[in-house]
C-alpha cells in the first residue's frame, strides 16, 4: 500500500495465537518446499539424477505436509481453534482435514511412482499435486481469512 502497511496484515484483529504463528511459518516452509519440487521437476528429465532429485524433493515435502497435518489437526491446532472461533466454519474445517487425508495419500503414491515411473507421467502428476496443493492453501487461507479476518501471508505476504 501506498502508506508503507502491509496489505496482508492490515485486518488483523488481535495478536496471533501460537497456533496460527506456528501455521504461518509452518506455511512459509511449505512454499520453499514446493518451489523446490517445481525446480526439480521443470529440469531436463534426461539428465543424471534428474529422478533422484525430484525424489529427493518429493520426500522433503512429504515431511513439510504431515508436520502441517500433524500440527494442525492437532487438538490444540488451528483447526481446532478455528472452530473453537467460528463455529459456523466447522464444515470447512472438516474439508481442510479430508483435503489433508487426500493429499497426503496422492504424495505417498507420487513418491513410489518417481521411484519407478517413466519421467513424463512423473512430471504430469507433480504438476497435478502442486496445483491441488496451491488450491488447497488458497482454502486455508480463505478459512484463516473467515475466522480471524486476516490474511496469514505467506513468504510473499509479509
Amino acid at each position: 500500500m501506498a502508506d508503507g502497511t502491509n496489505r496482508h496484515h492490515q485486518f488483523m484483529t488481535r495478536a496471533p495465537s501460537a497456533p496460527f504463528a506456528d501455521a504461518q511459518a509452518r506455511r512459509v516452509a511449505m512454499e520453499q518446499r514446493l518451489a523446490e519440487l517445481e525446480r526439480a521437476v521443470a529440469a531436463a528429465s534426461g539428465a543424471p539424477g534428474w529422478a533422484e532429485t525430484v525424489l529427493d524433493r518429493l520426500e522433503a515435502l512429504n515431511d513439510a505436509l504431515v508436520s502441517h497435518v500433524e500440527a494442525v489437526e492437532a487438538p490444540d491446532g488451528l483447526l481446532s481453534e478455528i472452530v473453537e472461533t467460528a463455529p459456523r466454519l466447522a464444515g470447512a474445517a472438516e474439508r481442510m482435514r479430508s483435503d489433508h487425508a487426500r493429499l497426503t495419500k496422492h504424495l505417498r503414491e507420487l513418491i513410489v511412482l518417481t521411484s519407478a515411473g517413466d519421467p513424463e507421467t512423473v512430471r504430469e502428476r507433480v504438476v497435478e499435486l502442486l496445483r491441488e496443493l496451491m488450491l488447497h492453501r488458497h482454502h486455508g487461507s480463505d478459512l484463516v481469512y473467515e475466522a480471524y479476518a486476516t490474511d496469514i501471508g505467506g513468504q510473499g505476504g509479509g
